[in-house]
Order: C-alpha cells, then sequence, then structure tokens
C-alpha cells in the first residue's frame, strides 16, 4: 500500500477534527486507540488469529490520535521532551549512565 496522503493534509485533518470535536474529546479518543493497540498487542504475543494485522490497524488509529494530541499539547513542547529522551536512549545503548 503506497502513502497516499502528505504531511499537509494530515496536519489539516488533525486540526479539523481537533476543531469539529473538541480537544477533551479528541484526548479521549486517543486513549481508547491506545488501549485498542495494547490489546491488539497482546493478542499478537499470545498468537491470537488476528495477529499483525490487528497491530496494523491499530497503530494507524494511534498515530492518527496521537498526532492530534502533539496538535492540542503543543509540537515545540513535544519535540522538545522527544529530542532529550533521544540522547537519553542514545546514552544508554553507549553503556553511558
Amino acid at each position: 500500500m503506497a502513502i497516499e496522503k502528505t504531511q499537509k493534509e494530515f496536519d489539516k485533518l488533525y486540526k479539523d477534527c481537533i476543531e469539529a470535536w473538541g480537544e477533551r474529546t479528541q484526548l479521549r479518543q486517543a486513549q481508547e486507540e491506545c488501549a485498542e493497540l495494547i490489546i491488539a498487542i497482546n493478542h499478537f504475543c499470545r498468537n491470537r488469529k488476528t495477529g499483525l494485522e490487528e497491530i496494523i490497524e491499530e497503530a494507524a488509529d494511534v498515530f492518527l490520535m496521537v498526532n492530534q494530541v502533539i496538535e492540542i499539547v503543543g509540537r515545540d513542547k513535544v519535540m522538545a521532551v522527544a529530542s532529550y529522551k533521544v540522547d537519553r536512549t542514545n546514552k544508554l545503548l553507549k553503556g553511558d549512565k
């Protein structure tokens, strides 16, 4: 399956969803989608029939919702913390404390 949407289209969708349904509703929806991904991963690890396809479906939902959460709380704030966490993880990978 080819990627057919541009980043601009995704960003517009995130803003449109937040405007249409509100921040609190979208935060709750993100919470629900994360829970569904947890269940899908659990099913996969337990060798249930739904397996990998279920993870892909739920990961896509979480991807869309997490980007809305980032839009709500502020991309710059999230990227600043993510940058710190990348540095911390790289130190761990190198064996630094």
